[in-house]
């Protein structure tokens, strides 16, 4: 009964197998419907299936030194649920299964599809709202505190769309000006590049230096500056209007009125 239960669930998994890479947004995100499928092995290696018949199921390890596949079949016999690995990507959403059950109830029931389909009608719906406002572009100072927050203390790679998704949340990805806004930000980052801040790393990913502390607080000090000197100068202006008005009152170029008379209070 088992081995009919992984067969079958191998069988319905590997008829829409995922690209590769998994596209998850635009359009083609949009499009997806599709799973991802492996065996977890007993040394925590996965056997990721490409073919399955009732015997044996065909697919491949990655060699953590070459990164090479490395092709094999596995009987059935030897395969428990609990080793099965399922993930299924729907749109832009995706579901992992716990094991070959999990999968049987959850997705030969389309309880999957019923659950993505009413998280969709429910991301749509605060979704309009959040399109109707252009994303506001940030300015140096504010990206480079965004990028010491969220990445400094584990000294993490990201890049334009993780950064992205910090400053607008993921309801970025369907706003009909995200191209532009990160374009924009791909400049930004570009910027501190040449400067100093944060240096490329593997692809497309980036990364912070110790620069980027140093920048920041030399921002924070010119401003602090700068808000003490706009402090003094209103001092300044308003102590020079009382010092003019006294100076005024005293020469007798304005005159105060009398708003209490007391000169007969002696003669009561």
């Amino acid at each position: 009964m088992g081995n009919i239960i992984i067969y079958l669930c191998l069988l319905k998994a590997l008829s829409r197998p995922a690209p590769s890479p998994v596209p998850r947004s635009g359009k083609e995100g949009l499009a997806m419907n599709c799973y991802l499928c492996g065996i977890i092995l007993p040394n925590n290696s996965i056997l990721w299936a490409e073919s399955v018949n009732r015997e044996f199921v065909r697919g491949y390890t990655i060699d953590g030194e070459t990164e090479e596949k490395i092709y094999q079949d596995l009987p059935l016999c030897m395969i428990r649920s609990s080793q099965l690995y399922i993930k299924k990507f729907k749109g832009i959403y995706d579901y992992s299964f716990r094991n070959g059950l999990n999968f049987i109830i959850k997705d030969i029931t389309y309880y999957i599809d019923f659950k993505i389909f009413i998280v969709r009608r429910i991301h749509n719906f605060n979704q309009k709202p959040f399109n109707k406002h252009p994303l506001q572009s940030k300015k140096r100072t504010e990206i480079l505190k965004i990028l010491l927050e969220q990445y400094a203390s584990r000294n993490s790679e990201f890049n334009v769309v993780s950064l992205m998704v910090h400053i607008h949340s993921s309801k970025y990805f369907n706003h009909p000006d995200k191209d532009a806004a990160t374009s924009l930000l791909k400049l930004y980052l570009e910027s501190f590049v040449e400067s100093g801040e944060i240096i490329k790393t593997q692809g497309i990913n980036y990364k912070l230096t110790g620069k980027a502390i140093v920048t920041l607080e030399a921002y924070e000090n010119a401003e602090e500056k700068h808000a003490e000197n706009i402090r003094l100068q209103k001092v300044i202006t308003f102590a020079t209007i009382v010092i003019m008005f006294l100076a005024a009152i005293q020469a007798d170029l304005i005159k105060m009125p009398i708003i209490i008379d007391l000169t007969g209070w002696w003669k009561s």
